[in-house]
């Protein structure tokens, strides 16, 4: 485990601690667990940056006319289609 050293102004550490003691775990497991969350909450931004950036890249193609656009029935037939497929037997 790495150790990290910060500062922080003094209201900030005084908050910290009274709230390690009100939740009975170290300064450390706090402040660990806080980095944590950030870490998660970055994540999730990241994947729905990826998302809106697929999404974008898609929408482009159908613009250029790259991509088709299926109408309900013809979705619906190629549902119909697999229904009608012999399932495997493993």
């Amino acid at each position: 485990m790495a150790i990290l050293e910060i500062e922080l102004p003094d209201k900030l550490v005084w908050q910290a601690k009274a709230r390690a003691e009100l939740e009975s775990i170290t300064l450390s497991e706090l402040i660990q667990g806080w980095l944590e969350e950030f870490a998660i909450e970055d994540d999730e931004e990241q994947e729905q940056a990826e998302d809106i950036r697929v999404v974008q890249a898609i929408q482009a193609r159908i613009i250029r006319g790259e991509e088709k656009i299926y109408t309900w029935p013809e979705v619906d037939a190629q549902l119909a289609a697999l229904d009608e497929l012999p399932s495997k037997v493993c």
